[in-house]
């Protein structure tokens, strides 16, 4: 097996050279089981050997030290286990053999530890299965897949929610289906119980939509990766992330549901792209942190509150492509300043730029046969409207 290299929790086994060919079985019947582990075979050539061993004894989750007589005499793994009892780690010690307590220059720190004797068990496989369900080495374990209709889904230790296609699904590619509000968790997404959890996600590239509801209230999730594969993001998707800093929308998507970025606060920054006709009712609501957004030609209509509440949005061009602002679109952006109507748009809608108080120049043009009640109420520095 090869050892583990990454940054997640894994296993460090330290043992004795000589006990190389009675260790390595142990160590392929943990890879075998999904557990991350580490020994001496990932140091490379030309590396300074101890201060790579003390560097991967100070990185990982669980320290084992295999117990034998030559483990007792080695001075590396007198370093090692030294270093780790130092770093106060969680140490599982693990017997190949009886050792002599006498001669075991650990046992004084470690006797009272709770241990496997390896030779107890029937096989190096049997040993592997009994460490499931221990919670020492449980952030260790590479997470299983969890299959729900056309997906499947694990979390990481280190906070990371992966999504695909269930490898059982006959289709080249899946949805993440639209979830109900749930009163509990915001969602009905089956990952909701950890959303608190939730840091990234990781949608894979045989997964051609987001359904609704899907990472409702994920309020920690700040890392984001949406592939070229996916066409739409549903309702609310993202509804309530306030600490989702920037998105990249892929090309590929052609609709963004109502409520999909509303009230993540912290997003800075987000490009819409080309292929996109149709942006949702309260689509990007209350992003306070955002700033200015790029709206495509292809986009045709800016939905109801679309862009309300952003209080930092400074500045918007609309494309010659849109034909209707609806009510309340830019309501309460209170730093945008500037705004061109282009000749294409015919309605303007209700409130669609009320409590705008930094608005100091609008264009109406010709084309405009519908301004609703209040369009402009509350916009006390506009100076000049023609």
């Amino acid at each position: 097996m090869e050892p583990y290299e990454g940054r997640e929790p894994y296993i460090f086994i330290s043992y004795a050279r000589k006990d190389a060919e009675r260790v390595l079985p142990y160590l392929d019947a943990l890879s075998g089981a999904g557990y991350r582990v580490w020994y001496d075979a990932g140091i490379s050539a030309g590396d300074d050997w101890l201060k790579t061993l003390l560097e991967k004894v100070r990185d990982c989750e669980v320290f084992c030290p295999l117990f034998s007589k030559a483990f007792s005499v080695s001075d590396y793994c007198e370093k090692e286990t030294n270093y780790a009892i130092r770093k106060r780690k969680a140490i599982v010690p693990l017997y190949l053999e009886e050792v002599n307590q006498e001669d075991n220059w650990l046992f004084d720190f470690l006797g009272d530890r709770q241990n496997l004797r390896l030779y107890q068990f029937d096989s190096p496989v049997q040993f592997a299965e009994r460490l499931e369900g221990q919670e020492a080495f449980t952030p260790c374990k590479v997470p299983e897949w969890n299959h729900v209709g056309q997906i499947q889904w694990r979390l990481s230790a280190d906070s990371v929610l992966e999504i695909a296609q269930n490898e059982y699904y006959w289709s080249d590619f899946g949805s993440i289906p639209a979830y109900q509000s749930d009163p509990i968790y915001g969602s009905a997404a089956p990952w909701m119980p950890y959303r608190k959890k939730i840091l990234s996600v990781k949608i894979a590239n045989n997964i051609n939509s987001i359904g609704d509801y899907a990472f409702y209230g994920c309020k920690s999730l700040t890392d984001l990766h949406i592939p070229d594969s996916v066409t739409e993001i549903g309702d609310s998707v993202f509804d309530g992330c306030e600490s989702l800093t920037n998105v990249r929308i892929p090309n590929s998507v052609t609709k963004i549901g109502n409520c999909a970025f509303c009230c993540c606060n912290n997003l800075t920054d987000v490009r819409i792209p080309d292929r996109v006709t149709k942006i949702g009712v309260w689509a990007f609501h209350s992003c306070q942190s955002l700033t200015s957004v790029r709206i495509p030609d292809s986009v045709t209509a800016i939905g109801d509150y679309t862009f309300s509440s952003c209080y930092n949005f400074s500045n918007v061009r609309i494309p010659d492509s849109v034909t209707i602002i609806g009510d309340n679109a830019f309501e309460s952006c209170y730093n945008l300043t500037d705004v061109r109507i282009p000749d294409s748009v015919t309605i303007i809608g209700d409130n669609a730029f009320e409590s705008c108080y930094n608005l100091t120049d609008v264009r109406i043009p010709d084309s405009v046969t519908i301004i609703g009640d209040n369009a402009f109420e509350s916009c006390y520095n506009l100076t000049d409207v023609r």
